[in-house]
């Protein structure tokens, strides 16, 4: 069985919008909500854009709640939710970017406790794309109902936007 933390290092793969970190204490009075803090983010040029992005995180109120597990007990999903708010910043240019990045979303885990796929069931979330990702390396915020993370156990990733879904790359952005 995996731990709650390997499961959101896992997690913190996904995006780089949720980058390695623990939750910050149990859950709150017993209400299966856990706290998480949102460490700020650092791409090396080339990584996600061709500079170098660094995201200062300006509010977070993240919480996220186990709502399945596989039988051995490994986490299947969680639900999160919560305030987050990112100063996006080109590093080479100084140029930034304030992006809400607050919503409502479900993982999905596999059995062995990686990330399987985000989904946002309200609101916008980060997503940083490696080489070989659909539809193309980049620091993304996803938005709209059924937008989605698809992670490929190869490492990559796929954008799949909901019927109102909406992208913005960071690195077109600041770029």
């Amino acid at each position: 069985m995996l731990s709650r933390i390997t499961r959101l290092v896992a997690l913190a793969a996904f995006s780089g919008a949720l980058v390695v970190a623990a939750p910050t204490g149990a859950n709150a009075e017993g209400s299966g909500w856990t706290p998480y803090e949102q460490p700020d983010i650092d791409y090396a040029a080339g990584a996600r854009c061709d500079f170098a992005v660094h995201g200062d995180v300006v509010r977070d109120e993240e919480e996220f709640k186990d709502v399945a597990h596989w039988p051995d007990g490994t986490v299947r999903s969680q639900l999160w939710r919560g305030a987050l708010v990112i100063r996006w910043t080109n590093l080479d240019t100084g140029e930034s970017v304030l992006r809400d990045q607050s919503a409502r979303a479900l993982a999905e885990y596999r059995a062995d406790g990686s990330i399987e796929q985000m989904t946002s069931l309200r609101g916008a979330f980060g997503a940083g794309l490696p080489e070989g990702s659909h539809p193309g390396k980049g620091a993304y915020v996803v938005s709209g109902r059924w937008s989605s993370v698809v992670f490929a156990e190869d490492g990559t990733r796929s954008i799949v936007l909901g019927p109102k879904g909406k992208l913005e790359n960071l690195c077109e952005t600041l770029g």
